[in-house]
């Protein structure tokens, strides 16, 4: 098709420019164009057509030759644009026809060449700007021409070219450049580079569509690659290699799941849940098999495999993880083995995150064997991988509020023995950390919590010479570091900034000397090494939740550099020192990479090329190869690649910032790719890697090259993998198509302004300002603003300690606006990350009370933004918030406890409106809004104050929620059956009335409570029950209102406290009565008001018809009352309330209710029968 489109018109432009007379009419010409949509479907082969007859097409002369033939130039300037679109590359050969469209006199024409101009710009083949100089003078009817105006502006407002475009170019070509066929056997190469094939080599076999078999194929080319990588890479007893070696696992595990993904869509199907178990489980039977049947080293690498699958299944895939975890705790409670004992150690560490909640006795073995194998094991190695281990598991402890308070219970007090034997074993180990470490467990310390004794735990062993076992104590410092995270949702805020503060201890300090960097190079190195690695994590994470504010990161990147400064210097070769080169070298990397991609802090540009430099000298200069694989880590760490952390809670999504001028500021924040400053130094850093990897002599170097940069593509290029990912629910956006901003718009102009403020200098309520005004907006541009929010949060936390130095008081503003802002503008992942990390219950309890009722208020926009998945979790842990014991709500006072409650009502109120009510899980919804319901207060209307007010006002906001949510729940959590107090009961009935009168509940609900609330004793919140029936029974139909009298005074004739059914028939009559505007509603009032508002009452016209039988019942009332009245003086009060069926406590009321009583029948005397009426004048009143 494709040749004979272009032969077609060869043929058509060669009979023009000849003179001989076309074979089509004129009024056809036009058909040309039509086959634009042809070109475009062709175009993804045209470049297989010889050169020359291309040329024929698209030469520049046609637009001069056939300038009068519009619809040819169309077709020509239409193919043009489409080969600049798609293949930039031989666009680019097209420049002269390109100029030739742009000065065309045809305003199509002409746009058609400015934007293939663009496309060739965008891919970086030619620089717009010298050519807009060129051809600047061809596009003078700009304000003339509408049709080039628009064209033109397009490309203005075109959205900007990432600052990374260039590494992500070089990244993009790093497979073809390693396992290009040109460059030997493919699968050769892979055995050559396997961290770097595990990463990004296609291990899919290919042309398997219509071929039998196909998913079983799929899995023997991948189990064929299982065994060659794991053969091929080496993991040298080094942790940190494990580490890497399972991140590379991760990557394979996610090609294996996209290639069998990717055959079975192609059949037209799509995976189900159990299509999807029976992969994971085909997979990790695969793994297993040959973990079995392999040599150590296969073994071990297999064992990685099984944890990396683990971490990629969805969560759906349960049952496979509990059989993952069952597989690998067979080999690590065996002491037989060593390689197997240390590479399950830390794939089951990995795996007990993955484990279902429920699934508490098998997180217990996981965590149980962990501890005992470090307790006991006789090698360094295992002890370090099992350190490792256990500060894996413990990203996940206390994360989940699915459990129950047993669950919490649990977790709790296995972190205590976590941080208990950690601390232990190093003491073991190395005895210069007792005095640093022994009181940490105290800060951890639950009550009514049977702990082991500290001298069960540990057995006595011999162990090796540490020289040669770096990583036993390493690893366990990572651990330790590793376990912050949980001690953070513990709420033992000390014990996170002493883990910090511990590990600094072990870096030497960049004063000390080469000959005293360290007193103990036994001891000292061995902890330099851990406390390396691990302090980028936790710096980063006290760093996120704000508890690191001020110059200390700047203080801590000084250390990094004047450690990997003085090891290189020193030149010792030994394995502690090249360890700890290596260690330092990831550790800054990471650590830069950390505090700078979360955006919160800056740092001088010096210092980062500094570093660099320092990092590229481990791998330029002849050193040992694992100092080679640490500077070259460090480097692409620094870049953001994250290689080694296996915890992901640091790793920042790949947004990339548009492009910014370089204002020659000397400090950068954001990541170093994406920071104009850091364009030039970034790109050659890569460049040279990429090198090394593709063209050194030095195979272990290559190696090493090639592994680093494909960590760093993995890093960038993720989304690609992201099909079976295990990290599903933290939160979900709708993917927009991005849209520009023009350069003068103002809402460009106010991000930008944001993005590069320098806080210390900027005032607080002018940043508030801006963020109000951006969260009115209809759209963002897509910046990375969980960085620029969390370095606003930042800088205002540090502007408040002057504030109250100053006893001014406008940073609550700034972090006001920052949330506000974020639940506004929902489009972009980022924002929603921030969300997600505010709206965590670890960091949400630690927010100020402002910060926390905003949040709450805003339930609706954090609803909008999560994934399902998200949104349960959120409203378990706000229900959380309220009920567990040591949540900071409970330190509250009340006035602020209740703000806190109305705003989380508001909040919940708008959930309910109907254009989102499909977006709640109705259960964990409803459970968080019956433990709201729990903490309602009591409150009397008779009494006057601020606190009643609030009071109300959150009652208000109760019950205007709880009419929306279903009847059926409603009645269940309302109900008055079980053990509840009487004030309980107040509650649950006043919360129905409230909920009748609203059309929450039917009437008949109401009528339900009537003999109920009519004879209780009225004390406490029962008066204003009693206040809220008349309420809502003055929206009822009169004839319900009646009714009410009427069983009103049935109720009194044999009430236990018949007080109360006067109080209210008293409340009844005067609420209807035409004194009501004159009367004061209090208990005692509207009992003696009764002689003057009932008969009111029954003498208007819609009462009167039922007055002669409100009278009876009322005589009836006023005899039995009387009587016992008139006996209680001279009865004893067992015999009074066997006689009468009044309660003891009523006869303080007797006498005044009895008076009451026979004035109310005196006034009413005239609707009594004549016997009644005698009986009535000789009746005995107390």
């Amino acid at each position: 098709m494709v040749s004979e489109l272009y032969s077609f018109n060869s043929f058509t432009i060669q009979s023009l420019t000849s003179g001989t007379k076309a074979c089509m009419p004129p009024h056809n010409w036009s058909g040309l164009w039509s086959l634009k949509a042809i070109t475009r479907r062709c175009q993804a082969h045209a470049i297989t057509l010889p050169e020359r007859r291309k040329k024929d097409v698209l030469d520049p002369k046609t637009f001069k030759i056939l300038g009068s033939a519009r619809e040819i130039c169309l077709s020509v300037a239409v193919s043009i644009c489409d080969v600049c679109k798609h293949n930039p590359d031989k666009g680019v050969e097209l420049v002269l026809s390109i100029s030739a469209c742009i000065e065309n006199p045809d305003s199509t024409v002409k746009v058609l060449g400015l934007q293939s101009l663009s496309y060739l710009c965008e891919a970086d083949v030619v620089d717009f700007y010298t050519a807009w100089d060129v051809i600047a003078k061809h596009v003078d009817s700009y304000v003339e021409d509408h049709i080039v105006a628009t064209g033109n502006r397009r490309r203005a407002v075109k959205e900007r070219r990432p600052l990374a475009h260039k590494v992500m170019k070089l990244l993009d070509v790093l497979p073809k450049a390693l396992f290009s066929p040109g460059s030997g056997n493919r699968i050769f190469n892979a055995r050559e580079f396997p961290g770097a094939a595990l990463l990004c080599y296609d291990f899919a076999p290919k042309d398997l569509l219509g071929m039998p078999n196909v998913v079983a194929r799929v899995h023997a080319a991948f189990e064929k690659a299982v065994v060659d990588m794991a053969e091929s890479l080496s993991l040298s007893q080094n942790i940190f290699i494990v580490l890497l070696a399972v991140e590379s696992w991760k990557a394979f595990i996610q090609h294996w799941l996209k290639a069998l993904v990717t055959y079975v869509d192609a059949k037209g199907s799509s995976i189900e849940l159990d299509d999807s178990l029976k992969i994971a489980n085909n997979i990790l039977k695969i793994c297993c098999k040959v973990a079995a049947e392999s040599i150590p080293q296969v073994s071990a690498n297999a064992a990685l495999a099984v944890g990396a699958l683990c971490l990629v299944v969805p969560s759906s895939c349960h049952a496979t993880i509990s059989s993952a975890s069952n597989f690998l705790l067979k080999w690590l409670i065996g002491y037989e083995h060593e390689h197997l004992q240390w590479s399950s150690t830390i794939s089951l560490g990995l795996i007990y995150n993955r484990l279902h909640v429920t699934d508490r006795s098998q997180k217990i073995k996981v965590i149980g064997g962990l501890l005992k194998v470090a307790t006991n094991s006789k090698s360094h190695l295992v002890i370090g991988a099992s350190g490792v281990g256990i500060g894996l598991a413990c990203q996940g402890l206390l994360s989940s509020v699915e459990g129950d308070n047993s669950q919490r219970l649990m977790e709790a007090t296995l972190l205590h023995d976590v941080i208990r034997t950690l601390s232990m074993v190093l003491n073991e180990l190395c005895p210069c950390t007792f005095e640093s470490l022994k009181n940490l467990t105290e800060c951890l310390t639950l009550d009514n919590c049977d702990y082991k004794e500290s001298s069960s735990l540990l057995h006595c062993r011999k162990l090796e010479n540490l020289e040669g076992e770096t990583w036993g104590v390493a690893g366990l410092v990572l651990g330790l570091g590793n376990s912050a995270v949980a001690v953070y949702r513990f709420g033992a805020v000390d014990a996170v900034l002493k883990i910090k503060d511990i590990l600094l201890s072990w870096i030497p300090s960049p004063g000390s000397t080469k000959e005293s960097l360290f007193a103990n190079e036994m001891f000292d190195m061995p902890l330099a090494v851990g406390a390396c690695l691990a302090i980028p994590s936790i710096v980063a994470f006290c760093q996120k939740v704000e508890l690191m504010i001020g110059d200390e990161m700047d203080k801590i990147l000084t250390r990094y550099i004047s450690l990997v400064s003085q090891l290189l210097n020193s030149r010792k070769t030994g394995i502690l020192y090249q360890n700890l080169l290596m260690a330092s070298c990831i550790g800054a990397g990471s650590f830069v990479s950390y505090i700078l991609g979360y955006g919160m802090h800056s740092v001088q540009y010096d210092d980062i090329r500094h570093l660099l430099e320092l990092l590229r000298n481990c791998y330029a200069k002849p050193c040992p190869p694992l100092v080679h694989l640490g500077g070259m880590i460090g480097l692409v760490n620094a870049f953001g690649a994250a290689a080694g952390d296996l915890s992901f809670k640091h790793i920042q999504p790949s947004f990339l910032p548009v492009r910014q001028e370089k204002q020659g500021s000397a400090f950068i924040r954001g990541p170093i790719l994406c920071n104009p400053i850091c364009e030039n130094l970034s790109i050659s850093y890569v460049q040279e890697l990429f090198l090394i990897a593709k063209d050194s002599k030095d195979h272990q170097i290559r190696k090493n090259a090639a592994w680093a940069v494909s960590f760093l593509r993995h890093r960038w290029c993720l989304e690609e993998l992201e099909v079976f990912d295990g990290s599903e629910g933290i939160s979900e956006v709708t993917k927009l198509q991005s849209q520009p901003f023009a350069d003068d718009s103002l809402v460009w102009n106010m991000c930008l302004w944001l993005a590069n403020i320098n806080y210390q200098q900027i005032n607080s309520i002018t940043v508030a300002a801006v963020l109000r005004c951006l969260s009115k907006a209809p759209r963002l541009p897509e910046l990375d603003w969980s960085s620029i929010l969390r370095g606003l949060m930042q800088s205002a936390a540090s502007d408040a300690k002057e504030e109250q130095k100053m006893q001014t008081s406008s940073s609550p503003e700034k972090k006001n606006a920052c949330i506000f802002v974020s639940t506004m503008q929902k489009n972009f992942k980022s924002l929603l990350l921030f969300l997600d990390e505010l709206a965590d219950l670890s960091r949400f309890r630690t927010l100020e009370l402002n910060l926390q009722s905003l949040l709450f208020r805003n339930a609706l926009g954090l609803l909008r933004a999560f994934s399902d998945l998200r949104i349960g979790r959120l409203f378990e842990d706000f229900a959380d918030f309220f009920s567990m014991s040591t949540s900071p709500y409970f330190a509250y006072s009340p006035e602020q406890k209740i703000l806190l409650r109305v705003s989380f009502w508001k909040g919940l109120y708008q959930c309910l409106n109907d254009d989102y009510k499909e977006l709640l899980d109705v259960s964990k919804f409803e459970k968080c809004t019956e433990c709201l319901f729990c903490l309602l207060p009591a409150f009397l209307y008779s009494v006057r104050s601020e606190g009643t007010l609030c009071t109300i006002s959150e009652w208000d906001e109760a019950m205007r929620c709880m009419a929306k949510a279903r009847h059926d729940w409603l009645v269940e959590v309302l109900q008055l059956s079980g053990h509840i107090t009487q004030p309980e009961i107040a509650i649950r009935i006043l919360a129905k009335v409230r909920l009748v009168k609203l059309g929450g509940l039917p009437f008949s609900e109401l009528e339900k409570l009537k003999s109920y609330v009519l004879n209780v004793r009225l004390e406490g919140m029962w008066w204003s029950v009693l206040l809220e029936i008349v309420a809502t029974l003055s929206v009822a139909e009169v004839s319900t209102t009646r009714r009410w009298l009427l069983d009103a005074f049935e109720i009194c004739c044999i009430a236990e406290y018949p007080s109360t059914a006067m109080r209210f028939i008293g409340l009844l009559s005067g609420s209807c009565c035409k004194y009501m505007p004159l009367l004061i509603l209090d208990p005692d009032s509207v009992l003696l008001d009764l002689p003057l508002t009932l008969p009111s009452l029954l003498s208007s016209g819609s009462w009167s018809s039922i007055a002669e039988s409100c009278v009876g019942k009322l005589w009836l009332c006023t005899e039995r009352i009387c009587a016992w009245a008139t006996t209680l003086s001279t009865a004893t009060k067992g015999s009074l309330q066997e006689s009468n069926h009044i309660h003891e406590s009523e006869a303080t009321a007797s006498s005044i209710l009895a008076r009451v009583m026979h004035k109310t029948c005196v006034s009413l005397k005239d609707y009594l029968p004549l016997d009644k009426r005698l009986r009535l004048a000789n009746i005995e009143v107390p």
